[in-house]
């Protein structure tokens, strides 16, 4: 039986603090690419440890958690990461340097603090209806990072933007301005 297994018959949600765990570096999903704690029910909040630097491809899939602590140690959030976490309002994200591809897609998120990000993949937060605001630090913006989120209205980035590739904003009818500092 596996954590996310005894999680979910828990008949109480589940707070999982892992803040005092001891060398743990890497959030990992399954060997088949699948959520470790995927259609995690119980599961509504999660603080990480200040060890973890990368939250692999899949690591927490559509799952029901509302906090997530993700410690500036992270520099890595691989490819599906986070897709389809419903009950996802906000991330703060410091020190992350790669948001994977479909990383953050499918959410709730309706504002992000994006700082020192190196690079934001293809479709990272993608299919956000609720997302209505967007501030970010970032280096590279890759293709259809933010499509289809038809509430942003506003986006402000930083002066380090070396590239946006096309459609980043595709869908996004409410966008009014973009504003680089």
């Amino acid at each position: 039986e596996t954590l996310a297994e005894k999680i979910e018959v828990s008949p109480v949600d589940i707070t999982l603090d892992l803040s005092e765990t001891k060398n743990l570096t890497v959030v990992k999903s399954t060997l088949n690419s699948t959520s470790f704690f995927v259609n995690c029910t119980k599961l509504k909040s999660i603080i990480l440890p200040n060890t973890v630097t990368v939250i692999e491809s899949y690591a927490f899939y559509n799952c029901s958690f509302s906090n997530i602590y993700i410690p500036n140690s992270v520099k890595t959030i691989g490819n599906y990461a986070f897709y389809s976490c419903d009950n996802l309002t906000s991330i703060n994200l410091d020190s992350v340097k790669t948001i994977g591809v479909n990383a953050f897609a499918n959410n709730n998120l309706t504002t992000i603090n994006l700082k020192n990000i190196h690079t934001i993949c293809n479709y990272a937060f993608a299919y956000s209806n609720n997302l209505n605001e967007i501030y970010i630090d970032v280096v590279y913006i890759n293709s259809l990072a933010f499509a289809q989120c038809p509430n942003i209205k506003s986006e402000i980035n930083k002066k380090n933007v070396i590239e946006i590739q096309s459609y980043i904003f595709e869908n996004c009818s409410k966008l009014k301005y973009v504003t680089f500092e």
